[in-house]
C-alpha cells in the first residue's frame, strides 16, 4: 500500500545557517520579493487578482500559459478547471520584483456552511452530485435518503438524510457515520475497497454533532491518528444540522481541500451509516447503483 502523507503530523525543516562568507550574488539568490497580491473568485472561472502594497508601480502580470495584463488590479477567466501559476511583477523602492503562487481554479458553490439553513442545498442540481441509499439487502425501504455533494476551490461539501423510522434501533443521536476518501480517484494509491472502484486514503468515523467526536485512519483501518482533539480544528467543519417532526435527521458539513490533499479534477468516496455499536445500517450509492462513488472536479459553472 502506498501510503499518503498524515495531513496531522508536523514536519519540522532544519534549515542550516550559510557562513558569513557566502554571498546572495554566490549562490545566485534573489532577495525575498516585497510585493505581493490577493485574488477573490467573481464566479465561476473568473478571477481578480489585486497587488496589496502600496506604492508598487508598473505592475504587470503572468498567468501562466494562459494570458498577461498590467495594472494593480487585473482580471482573468480561466479556460478550465485546474491548478495555474500566477506572477507579479512590479517596481517597489527603486527595485523590479516578481512573486508568484500557485493556485486552484474551480466552480463557484452555492452552499455556505454558516447560513442557519439547509435550503442552499437546493440549488446544487448536478445529477452526478445526488445520491440515495437503499444498497443493503434486506432493507424494507432506504435509510439513507436523497443526500448530495458539492465543491469548490477551498471545500467539498456534504449533505445527508436519514430516516429514523426505517428501522427500531435507529436513533437520531446515536450512531456514526463512515467516510471513506479517495483524495486523488487514484486506485493506485491507499488501500482498495468498494468493489475496487477508490483506493481509499483516509476513514473518517463521525458522529460529528456531538462534541465533534471524530476518528481518523488510513485506507487500512490502522493508526488511529485523532480523536477529539483540538489538532482537527479546521479539517472538518460542521454546519447545518436539524432532525424534523417526522424523524429525519439532514446534517451538512464540509473538509477543506488544501488539508485532505483534494487538489485534482477527481475524488471518490464511499459514506455509511452505524448503528452506534458499528452495525451497518446503510450505504450510498449513485444512479448505477455504485458504493465507491467518484466524483468530477471539474464543473465550469
Amino acid at each position: 500500500m502506498k501510503m499518503k502523507r498524515n495531513i496531522f503530523t508536523a514536519i519540522f525543516v532544519a534549515i542550516i545557517a550559510l557562513s558569513s562568507c557566502v554571498r546572495l550574488g554566490d549562490l545566485n539568490l534573489e532577495p525575498v520579493p516585497d510585493i505581493a497580491f490577493t485574488y477573490q473568485c467573481d464566479g465561476g472561472l473568473q478571477y481578480t487578482f489585486m497587488s496589496t502594497v502600496p506604492n508598487t508601480t508598473d505592475i504587470s502580470w503572468n498567468v501562466i500559459d494562459v494570458t498577461t495584463g498590467t495594472g494593480e488590479t487585473f482580471s482573468c477567466t480561466f479556460p478550465q478547471p485546474g491548478n495555474y501559476w500566477v506572477q507579479m511583477t512590479g517596481t517597489y523602492n527603486g527595485r523590479q520584483q516578481t512573486v508568484s503562487t500557485k493556485i486552484l481554479v474551480a466552480k463557484a458553490s452555492v452552499v455556505s456552511m454558516d447560513d442557519g439553513t439547509l435550503d442552499d442545498w437546493d440549488g446544487v442540481q448536478y445529477e452526478d452530485f445526488i445520491f440515495t441509499g437503499g444498497s443493503y439487502e434486506g432493507l424494507e425501504s432506504p435509510i439513507l435518503l436523497e443526500s448530495k455533494f458539492d465543491y469548490d476551490a477551498i471545500n467539498v461539501y456534504f449533505y445527508i438524510q436519514f430516516d429514523t423510522n426505517v428501522r427500531d434501533d435507529i436513533d437520531a443521536d446515536q450512531h456514526r457515520f463512515d467516510l471513506f476518501l479517495d483524495t486523488d480517484a487514484n486506485t493506485g494509491t491507499g488501500v482498495l475497497d468498494f468493489d475496487d472502484r477508490l483506493g481509499v486514503d483516509y476513514i473518517l468515523q463521525m458522529h460529528i454533532y456531538d462534541d465533534e467526536d471524530i476518528s481518523v485512519m488510513d485506507g487500512g483501518w490502522d493508526d488511529s491518528t485523532i480523536s477529539n482533539g483540538e489538532e482537527l480544528t479546521g479539517s472538518l467543519v460542521v454546519g447545518h444540522y436539524e432532525t424534523t417532526q417526522e424523524g429525519i435527521v439532514r446534517i451538512e458539513f464540509s473538509l477543506p481541500r488544501s488539508v485532505w490533499g483534494i487538489t485534482g479534477t477527481k475524488m471518490g468516496f464511499g459514506f455509511k451509516l452505524e448503528n452506534y455499536n458499528w452495525t451497518d445500517f446503510d450505504a450510498l450509492q449513485d444512479a448505477e447503483g455504485n458504493q465507491g462513488i467518484i466524483v468530477d472536479l471539474n464543473k465550469m459553472e
